[in-house]
């Protein structure tokens, strides 16, 4: 092995904050070295190495031998990279990298890349280096070559002369609190100091706790023990994190997204939409309504929850033979026909967690991410040569209702309705039936209804273990044993969602934060 030259040098800033041991190495303080260094604190290592050839590590970490992959023409690269990252809190450090290489190195050249997160070679405390090295073939090989070389971190530790009287200043920002005020808060580096309680406060959201950055989710909460937070003579800024006490969700026609910012225990309610209305021949079926569900659920800091909120049906007017699709979230769809007019299904409201997919029925491999649903309501439709007609189920409960024919004699009429979404008669997970001709489509659910004359109402949930305090509400339910649920005979039909309500026209959900 040969001698290279020195290739890189890496600078890297560090504080020394805490008691020192009687063990001496080499130190330098402002250009002197009087100063006792405690070797044990001071943890500087490569990691997170990779590369196309092999390599292996030293046991200190502070070491790596890399055989390149083999290189055949000139121009072919091997390449390794890696990080160099400084973990003490302590000590600043001058890092010197030194490379060794082979024998053929005449027949090779290293190339020398250094990255930094702020551009600079300059890290403060709990920061990396990310460092990439090429190797490239400069001359002709009879047989391919593989490069071997050795590069080593040596080390000299900067330290501060004085010990203990250094400190730096957290500012407390309300970040939008509506009232109250704190003070600045002096922390000795090397001493461990509890953060000032709240005082802050923000009408209609509570206090989560602090981050560093203004948009930032929790990083320290109240009172907590810190250390270390800023180099001598800095300053770090806490933003208060709130969490908004009652978040509402209409309907957007798209998946929605809500961030849990404070740990606790939240309060989901849903509602499921309506089915279309249709109006022929002096003749109008309104639409059915969707259910309600609401459970309480424990969430974390950084839960993320993903809302789908149910879209009203629609008339399938438009021409013979022109399908309009359901209301958005699993209702039904339905063609014209010469032989009547028909509306489309509504669709679910649903609720899960730390997983996003498009619409409830994608859920159906992964239904344990679903938390809550509320069925949507079933439609109906009026045929064109008389008064006869169907009308949908309203959804919710375990069982979705039925559907039914009104006014309708004689052979050609369809049966009693479309059966409610269930397990063994329900449509599809998630999707209610189509229509056809002058039947209503169905709404959509945890088991979306099913077409047979008027479109059953889809089927809601509660069944997620980490739900409590769960109830359904099935709005003037036709069917029995409703298990689990609460129902009502007087489906309310609020345009603004009330608790044991339906809506009228598209769902919603409303997320409340309970603590």
């Amino acid at each position: 092995m040969k001698k290279g030259s020195v290739i890189g040098i890496v600078i890297l800033s560090m504080l020394l904050v805490i008691g020192f041991a009687n063990t001496t190495a080499n130190i330098i303080v402002n250009n002197s070295t009087s100063i006792i260094f405690n070797e044990n604190f001071f943890n500087i290592y490569i990691t997170n190495i990779t590369g196309d050839g092999t390599y292996t590590l030293s046991e200190d970490r502070k070491e790596i031998n890399y055989t390149a992959k083999r290189l055949t023409n000139v121009g072919d690269t091997s390449i390794l990279e890696y990080e160099v990252v400084n973990d003490s809190a302590q000590y600043d450090a001058k890092v010197l990298l030194e490379t060794t290489l082979d024998n053929n190195s005449n027949k090779y050249r290293v190339i020398y890349e250094t990255i930094d997160d702020s551009n600079t070679y300059l890290l403060s405390s709990k920061r990396k280096v990310k460092a990439k090295i090429t190797i490239e073939l400069i001359g002709q090989v009879n047989n391919p070559l593989e490069a071997n070389i050795n590069i080593k971190l040596i080390l000299t530790a900067l330290g501060r002369r004085e010990e203990g009287k250094d400190a730096y200043t957290v500012i407390y920002d309300g970040n939008g609190a509506t009232s109250g005020t704190m003070p600045n808060q002096e922390v000795e580096l090397d001493k461990p100091t509890s953060l000032l309680s709240n005082q802050y406060s923000k009408t209609d959201y509570v206090f989560a706790g602090w981050s560093t950055r203004s948009n930032g989710d929790v990083e320290y909460t109240n009172n907590q023990s810190v250390s270390y937070m800023a180099n001598p003579g800095g300053i770090v800024t806490l933003y208060a994190v709130w969490q908004k006490i009652i978040t509402d969700f209409d309907y957007t026609g798209d998946i929605q997204s809500f961030k849990a910012l404070a740990s606790g225990k939240y309060k989901l309610e849903v509602w499921g939409a309506q089915g279309g209305t249709v109006s022929y021949n002096n003749v109008t079926v309104t639409g059915s309504y969707g259910g309600y569900s609401t459970g309480n659920v424990n969430l974390n800091s950084g839960d993320n929850l993903y809302i789908g909120v149910g879209g009203t049906g629609s008339t399938s007017s438009g021409g013979v033979g022109v399908y309009k699709t359901g209301g958005f979230n699993g209702g039904g769809g339905n063609t014209q026909s010469q032989w009547g007019y028909a509306a489309t299904g509504g669709g679910a409201t649903h609720i899960a967690i730390n997983d996003s997919r498009a619409n409830l029925s994608l859920y159906s491999s992964a239904t344990d991410s679903v938390l809550i649903v509320a069925g949507g309501g079933g439609a109906g439709g009026v045929e064109t040569g008389g008064s006869r007609y169907t009308q949908g189920g309203n959804g919710g409960g375990h069982i979705g209702n039925t559907g039914k024919s009104i006014n309708c004699r004689g052979s050609g009429c369809p049966t009693a309705g479309g059966v409610g979404g269930n397990q063994t008669t329900g449509a599809a997970f998630g999707k209610g039936s189509d229509g056809s001709s002058w039947a209503g489509a169905a709404g959509g659910g945890w088991y979306g209804g099913y077409v047979d004359g008027g479109g059953g109402g889809g089927s809601g949930y509660i069944g997620n273990a980490r739900l409590t305090n769960k109830i359904m509400y099935c709005f003037s339910c036709q069917s029995s044993g409703q298990a689990n649920t609460k129902t009502s005979s007087n489906t309310c039909a609020n345009s603004t969602p009330t608790e044991k309500c339906s809506k009228i026209g598209n769902g919603y959900a409303r997320i409340t934060y309970i603590g």
